[in-house]
């Protein structure tokens, strides 16, 4: 049944993954073709490729955390997985490592793709990678607490909607002061790791006083 659960998951996290690299392949084809008198590279320190890869990795977080925990409702198989050695817990950490495992995915492919679309850029010689790369950085050591927020957000039993929707409200409002922290090459992921280790516990708080059955 180990199994099932991990094949399921990779299956429900595909769509929306491949979706978002389309989405960056679409962006990056953009940003070399329609900025080929600029030095190269320099589209992906434009708004016009900035604004929407973070948008894009927001919304495949978002996507990913709401999918992974809602699915088990509109399935109804929370009570199944009861039955399994460890029960929910189990599962709840394998949901967290697939996770983990296409927002590492998702930031070496957007990397990769980046590069290659330097390299077909002609323009003439720009900054190094990692001066081009800055604003991708942040957004990918950023982004990953909301998923956390949005599998909190789905994985609460609230009457109402807008009390049901504030954890993701919050994580967002902390997420947003992430990206602008000064030294954020430092400070970010610190302060990142530390808000989702309080986001983890939140989760499995949430889901120790909850009645799967």
């Amino acid at each position: 049944m180990f199994k099932a659960m991990l094949k399921k998951e990779v299956t429900e996290l595909a769509a929306p993954f491949l979706l978002a690299v389309t989405g960056l392949v679409t962006l990056v084809v953009n940003g070399v073709f329609d900025r080929r008198n600029l030095p190269k590279g320099e589209w992906m320190l434009d708004a016009d490729f900035a604004y929407p890869f973070l948008m894009l990795s927001l919304c495949l977080a978002v996507v990913m955390g709401l999918v992974q925990s809602l699915s088990e409702d509109v399935q109804g198989t929370w009570r199944y997985v009861l039955a399994m050695p460890g029960g929910w817990r189990r599962i709840v950490k394998l949901k967290f490592a697939c996770g983990a495992a296409v927002w590492l995915a998702w930031s070496l492919i957007s990397i990769v793709i980046c590069q290659l679309g330097i390299m077909a850029d002609n323009g003439p010689q720009g900054e190094p990678f990692g001066r081009l790369s800055e604003p991708m950085l942040r957004t990918l050591v950023c982004v990953p607490v909301v998923y956390l927020g949005a599998f909190l957000t789905a994985l609460r039993r609230v009457n109402w909607f807008f009390s049901r929707l504030m954890p993701l409200a919050g994580v967002m409002m902390c997420w947003f002061i992430l990206l602008y922290l000064p030294n954020w090459w430092v400070l970010a992921p610190l302060a990142t790791a530390g808000l989702a280790a309080v986001l983890v516990g939140l989760v499995f708080h949430v889901a120790a006083s909850r009645d799967f059955a």
